[in-house]
């Protein structure tokens, strides 16, 4: 009896698996192989432009109050939180006043962004970028870099940007 259950069990996992990649890729712009692997959340999923041979975890946020560009070959990890909307405080005429703006993330080919990071509205990670997990981004990163922390910060090069970008890994 317990085979049965843990085989219906798979079944339905498996089944639920595909119909959320069936959705999420309906639902943004997605290139072909990419896969969900988990339960995403998002505002404006007219903005989200996802591209080819992406996979995006569990619990990845996408706050678009413009667009979230991602490239191709990227992987996201569980926890990310991305938005294109953002916004300050002004003073105008002696008082205080919150002020939006929204500018476009992009995310180049060959990135991999760690469990929990933070990519704030207006960032460009260049291509093969390493995000450490927990980091928050809030300048652009330069092709081939490792940022981490918060504010995040390069910490070294990747050596092998041009291999994997090449390969499709």
């Amino acid at each position: 009896m317990k085979i049965i259950i843990r085989k219906l069990s798979l079944i339905i996992r498996e089944i639920v698996f595909i119909f959320r990649n069936y959705y999420y890729k309906h639902l943004f712009q997605v290139g072909s192989n990419t896969i969900f692997l988990g339960k995403v959340y998002y505002y404006h999923p007219t903005y989200i432009n996802i591209g080819k041979n992406c996979s995006i975890n569990e619990g990845v946020f996408f706050n678009a109050g413009t667009n979230i560009i991602i490239h191709n070959n990227v992987s996201i990890s569980a926890g990310v939180f991305i938005t294109s909307a953002g916004g300050y405080m002004a003073a105008k005429d002696g008082e205080i006043i919150n002020c939006h703006d929204n500018k476009t993330v992009e995310i180049e080919d060959g990135v991999w962004i760690g469990a929990n990071a933070t990519i704030l509205h207006g960032v460009k990670i260049g291509k093969g970028c390493v995000v450490a997990a927990g980091s928050v981004v809030n300048s652009d990163v330069k092709d081939g870099m490792v940022v981490a922390g918060n504010p995040a910060r390069v910490t070294s090069k990747v050596n092998v940007v041009s291999a994997v970008i090449k390969a499709g890994c």
